[in-house]
């Protein structure tokens, strides 16, 4: 009898699935070493020399580097490697739209993922969410500067896309480090920005807005979106990946605070990762609405339909949505206040 080629199918996605894990352990492992980093100082080099660099173990180094070859961060010609094109263009520290504080926070956020299983037995979180937001200064940096490289990608489509002309201040609200608000200030000539967020965040954001010398145009002012009012004087409002941190009702309380913080025909503008009106993809959002029963007291991912009932029950008025790149699993909703 002939096998069934669906079921065949069906195991080998399983046994991926189930390996997947692996792969993505052996970047973080890579990423943490600082294999990316020796390979693009040194180019093409053997594992002994690697190994010499990092003061690893050749053997081990050997294993790690051809793993690296079977998932095409790192390249392989007779006893030498060197770096792939993604891993060079994003996992090179030096790098200006480097990834790895990123995929080091996603490593971080991957040993969390082990606690999956008691989060949905309690419907709690797996760590406390406010280690990320300020009461780990160690914890805080690497999430604020982990989120910096990502944003980098999703913030030079939104600041492609976004219309903000005859805008002239925007508000950044929950903006981390300022990535947002620095492509934006760079692509609109004369928008000022101010990025407003906790204390010990916005003080990161200084940091990374020095370093891209636009301290001139992008602000910090610290604040508590829960407890305090938005500041005032700005015509768009940005909130970011923001949202999803929060239950419903703070999502609504905090669009009613943009809508009372803008004047008439202010913008509103709430960027996320969507989930699709059923919940259940895509796989990126998907994943995300885990990791934040785990890491976000009450947040949650929400769809774009769900976004648009929030901002109608904050007092805004026809609610647009905008896709950008489908290499982007992130895109934007707009809102005017009448």
């Amino acid at each position: 009898m002939a096998p069934d080629r669906r079921l065949l199918q069906a195991r080998t996605r399983l046994n991926r699935l189930a390996i997947g894990g692996w792969a993505a352990q052996s970047l973080f492992a890579a990423n943490e070493l600082g294999v990316f980093d020796v390979l693009s100082s040194g180019g093409s080099m053997s594992a002994a020399e690697v190994a010499a660099e990092l003061g690893t173990d050749q053997d081990a180094t050997r294993r790690l580097l051809g793993g690296l070859v079977a998932v095409e961060l790192v390249e392989h010609e007779g006893e030498k490697f060197r770096n792939g094109m993604a891993a060079e263009a994003y996992l090179v520290r030096e790098r200006p739209e480097s990834m790895a504080g990123w995929v080091s926070l996603i490593g971080s956020w991957n040993q969390t993922f082990g606690k999956l299983p008691e989060s949905v037995r309690t419907g709690e979180p797996a760590e406390l969410p406010e280690d990320h937001l300020g009461q780990s200064p160690e914890y805080t940096r690497q999430f604020i500067i982990g989120m910096h490289g990502y944003a980098i990608g999703p913030g030079r489509e939104l600041a492609r896309s976004l219309d903000l002309a005859g805008r002239s201040s925007l508000l950044d609200v929950g903006g981390g480090p300022g990535t947002y608000s620095l492509l934006l200030a760079e692509a609109n000539e004369g928008l000022r920005c101010t990025v407003w967020d906790l204390p010990p965040v916005v003080a990161i954001a200084e940091e990374v807005i020095a370093d891209h010398g636009l301290s001139g145009r992008v602000q910090t002012t610290a604040g508590d979106y829960h407890a305090d009012a938005f500041p005032p004087g700005h015509d768009a409002i940005l909130i970011s990946n923001t949202l999803h941190q929060e239950d419903w009702e703070t999502c609504v309380a905090i669009l009613r605070k943009a809508y009372d913080a803008l004047p008439s025909s202010g913008l509103v503008v709430v960027q996320a990762m969507f989930l699709n009106e059923s919940g259940d993809g895509p796989v990126w959002p998907a994943l995300l609405n885990l990791l934040l029963l785990m890491i976000a007291r009450g947040g949650r991912n929400y769809s774009v339909g769900q976004t648009f009932e929030m901002l109608r029950a904050a007092g805004f008025g026809d609610p647009e949505h905008h896709t950008t790149s489908v290499l982007n699993a992130a895109s934007y909703v707009t809102a005017t206040r009448p």
